[in-house]
């Protein structure tokens, strides 16, 4: 690695992390990251420019205000260690790539989830990851603050880890249910399918179907529905079932 680089990108990794400092702390209040300008929580001294410098500004006043020497979490400092060093880790693993550039914001976004939910005691939401390289990994989120849907984090996210394993080579990738129509939006990568309990199936046609019947009461088996057979299996029963992994054989 280029060493002006390694030290470039490690410094951008702590201004990075300084701000996502201020989102940890603003965001779940309700404050604007832009203005006002930060101060002290206890007796609202404005910082200054040389208290605010990352980690440094920390270790010097051993972190204390310095006005009203009131203790300062030592989230911030562990915040901005922890985001340069995942900012150098996606420099050694991918290079100065754009892959890199997307593995920083994934990993700077779960940060920023973990240690919001560190401060205000709520859990904003998790993200699941398995993975079996170069195989499948399985990736799931789930937001309980309502508020995050309308800053597109999940999509921003779900997207990123996509793109991601693509470039890992990675062959099959799960991304959860399709439990309802607002979650039709995990159909718009290349090459999604759906498995309809029977075969894998790419014809979302056949998913919007599937989840309109599941809104209803079932009367019968999905294989009983005239409907379904005709539309999506050409009414074909015996060849639908030749075609399936399943096998059930009798003696």
């Amino acid at each position: 690695m280029d060493p002006r680089l390694t030290v470039a990108i490690f410094a951008l990794g702590l201004a990075f992390g300084s701000f996502l400092n201020v989102c940890i702390y603003r965001l779940p209040r309700g404050i604007s990251v832009i203005h006002p300008r930060s101060s002290c929580p206890q007796c609202r001294a404005l910082i200054p420019f040389y208290d605010n410098i990352p980690v440094m500004s920390w270790l010097i006043l051993r972190g204390r205000c310095r006005h009203c020497r009131h203790a300062i979490s030592p989230r911030y400092f562990i915040v901005e260690l922890l985001t340069a060093a995942l900012f150098l880790l996606c420099y050694a693993q991918f290079g100065f790539t754009l892959s890199a550039v997307k593995c920083s914001v994934f990993g700077f976004l779960l940060l920023g989830l973990i240690f919001t939910d560190a401060e205000t005691g709520a859990e904003l939401g998790n993200a699941t990851l398995y993975l079996e390289p170069d195989q499948i990994a399985y990736y799931y989120y789930a937001f309980y603050d309502l508020n995050y849907y309308s800053r597109n984090l999940g999509m921003h996210m779900m997207t990123s880890a996509v793109t991601l394993f693509a470039q890992r080579g990675y062959q099959f990738l799960y991304l959860g249910s399709c439990y309802s129509e607002n979650a039709l939006y995990k159909t718009q990568f290349s090459g999604a399918e759906f498995f309809n309990g029977i075969r894998w199936s790419a014809n979302l046609d056949e998913l919007k179907y599937l989840i309109r019947r599941e809104q209803q009461e079932p009367r019968q088996h999905l294989l009983e529905a005239e409907e379904y057979r005709q539309v999506f299996c050409d009414g074909d029963l015996a060849a639908l079932a030749a075609a399936s992994r399943f096998q059930v054989r009798t003696k």
